[in-house]
């Protein structure tokens, strides 16, 4: 003869409460969406570069392969126009 402890679940019961609660996740997730992407155009101060050396950076650091380096560097930045695409995560905020 077999007794059952009162704290025994039967399978059915749980399985409701599985349904339950999978049901309670998902109606959470269903709400307002936590990230909005935007896209903009900003004016970034940005310091432009020039005489691009024709030999690969090898000499330098293999890892960098088949890139090239820059020589030449402006030592003072100008202002340009450039389009940002801004990634806001309102849930991190709360």
């Amino acid at each position: 003869m077999r007794v059952d402890s009162p704290m025994t679940l039967t399978l059915r019961t749980r399985l409701h409460l599985i349904t339950l609660l999978i049901g309670w996740m998902l109606l959470l997730g269903c709400g307002e969406p936590a990230v909005i992407i935007t896209e903009e155009t900003r004016e970034i101060k940005t310091y432009p570069f020039s005489d691009p050396n024709p030999i690969p950076i090898l000499t330098k650091d293999s890892r960098l392969y088949p890139y090239h380096s820059f020589d030449g560097y402006s030592h003072e930045g100008k202002l340009r126009e450039w389009t940002v695409i801004k990634l806001e995560n309102h849930e991190r905020e709360r």
